[in-house]
């Protein structure tokens, strides 16, 4: 397979050598096959992503020839690449993209935001291996159990050791005996209700879904800040961000406060840049409280 990427980046290369060597003789049916050409290039390599993503890898052979693909970044770097041939192609031809984009921005948008929870749900992480994971997830089956008091046998050792008994996120609870939690209740009541639901399983896919709504929120923000366009990169950037992708796999609430970040209080943009027609109460709401999805333990 890669030897099959590698030929189709030689072939869109090829074309936009050809376009700049005959640019002056070039016709627009010349220009057109070449952009239908390169667009079908990247489509094709976007296949290819999906491909691996949905089975973890392409392998097969075809008259003794070994077909794989194991890794994503090179078809992706591919299908940026004919795709931006492709855009430059039809702006030296008709309206440029940039102009006419603000139109489309909303459904790419809406595309980027659903991929990044696809993204995150297939490789989060579906165990409550860190402490901080362990205290948002068990505080979600409490919830879902209608209780936040948890028996404790080792708060008997309370009067020699102090609080310290207690694992991270819990505190003595004033029952004798006992404990309680002290994490915020946003994500963990959303992780109850997935458990509800979904079973236990479900709390895992809480954090890949907001994953979403937090970059379809940072699209609403930009567009009602100056326009569609600036929502559409904004998007873009968020949902390419190592450190964004990083959070979005862990059953934590950064994703959850950052999302609510975005949200909280009233947006002041001034009127001229009030292109957007989406209500103040879409940004808001839900859960437009911070503290409400993360607030330190030891504060």
């Amino acid at each position: 397979m890669t030897f099959f990427l590698h030929a189709a980046l030689f072939t869109a290369l090829a074309l936009l050598v050809a376009h700049l060597f005959v640019r002056t003789s070039s016709t627009p049916r010349f220009r057109k096959r070449a952009q239908h050409a390169l667009t079908a290039i990247a489509l094709l390599c976007l296949a290819v992503v999906a491909w691996d993503l949905a089975t973890g890898g392409i392998y097969f052979t075809v008259f003794g020839i070994v077909v794989s693909s194991w890794e994503i970044s090179k078809p992706i770097t591919y299908a940026a690449i004919c795709g931006a041939l492709a855009l430059w192609l039809r702006d030296h031809t008709e309206q440029p993209s940039w102009t006419s984009s603000h139109r489309w921005a909303p459904a790419i948008a809406a595309l980027v935001a659903i991929a990044s929870s696809i993204v995150a749900a297939m490789f989060c992480i579906r165990a409550a291996g860190g402490a901080d994971a362990y205290g948002y997830i068990s505080e979600a089956r409490l919830w879902a159990e209608g209780r936040l008091i948890v028996p404790d046998e080792l708060a008997a050792l309370e009067p020699q050791i102090g609080p310290a008994f207690a694992p991270l996120g819990y505190i003595p609870a004033t029952t004798p005996g006992a404990i309680v939690p002290i994490y915020s209740p946003g994500l963990p009541l959303a992780m109850a209700l997935a458990q509800l639901v979904g079973g236990p399983a479900a709390v895992y896919v809480v954090v890949p879904l907001l994953a979403g709504i937090a970059v379809w929120a940072t699209f609403l923000l930009g567009a009602r800040a100056d326009d569609n366009r600036t929502g559409l990169m904004a998007a873009i950037f968020l949902a390419s961000s190592p450190l964004f992708l990083f959070h979005t796999f862990e059953p934590m609430s950064d994703v959850p406060a950052a999302r609510s970040g975005r949200s909280r209080g009233r947006w002041r943009c001034r009127p001229e840049r009030r292109t957007h027609s989406a209500p103040a109460w879409r940004l808001r709401l839900p859960f437009s409280r911070v503290r409400i999805w993360r607030r330190s333990p030891c504060s």
